[in-house]
């Protein structure tokens, strides 16, 4: 039986289709693989533009520098009311709406020297005198360590009197903090603990190379 000329040319159709294409009369064959070479690849979706800010914080009351590494003082030291500087304590950035747009935290803190001050050499001296716990209605104990604490007391004052002069290092508590992924705003709010906050406009960063410098 012969085959319908209509159904054969169908059938050759399908057969050049699945060998990977068929040339278009006048055409080279190639054709398929041109125009999914042109197809424009997505557009990628453009990445926010974020910051990175440095700063640092210094607490102004003089203090004696101590060594090792770190503020390694008592809060109590600064002589009451900065409770709140401490390492780890946060650092905040917002937005011109108030909204927080990043956090960072302080570092272990350093002093930095500003002075030197000539005092008496206590290294040698000993610990000063602490007046004992003593039950204040216990009349005899009380006078008996008193007695013995006042003359510890004077005993500790002479030897310090005697003890040579040397310039003892004084200075103020400073910490560093870094933040980033600060977004691009026209103004800025940084705010240390709760310290209130201090506003940057972006002119302002992009002069200072994102670098600021707060002092309580």
């Amino acid at each position: 039986m012969r085959a319908h000329p209509r159904a054969a040319a169908t059938v050759a159709a399908l057969t050049c289709l699945l060998a990977a294409g068929c040339a278009a009369p006048g055409g080279t064959g190639a054709e398929p693989a041109a125009i999914a070479a042109s197809t424009p690849a997505p557009t990628p979706t453009p990445t926010a533009q974020t910051f990175e800010l440095s700063g640092s914080i210094s607490v102004t009351a003089l203090l004696r520098v101590p060594t090792g590494p770190g503020c390694l003082v008592s809060r109590s030291d600064y002589g009451g009311g900065y409770d709140d500087m401490e390492p780890g304590a946060q650092v905040t950035v917002t937005d011109a709406s108030g909204d927080i747009v990043a956090t960072g935290n302080l570092d272990e803190g350093h002093f930095i020297k500003t002075t030197a001050i000539p005092e008496r050499d206590d290294s040698a001296v000993g610990d000063a005198p602490m007046m004992p716990d003593v039950d204040i209605d216990d009349d005899a104990a009380w006078d008996a360590a008193w007695s013995a604490y006042m003359t510890a007391s004077d005993e500790y004052n002479e030897r310090l009197e005697s003890a040579p002069m040397v310039d003892v290092d004084y200075g103020v508590c400073g910490y560093d903090f870094t933040i980033a992924g600060i977004p691009d705003e026209d103004f800025l709010s940084v705010e240390v603990a709760h310290r209130g906050k201090v506003t940057y406009s972006r002119a302002d960063l992009e002069a200072s190379d994102w670098a600021i410098a707060l002092t309580l």
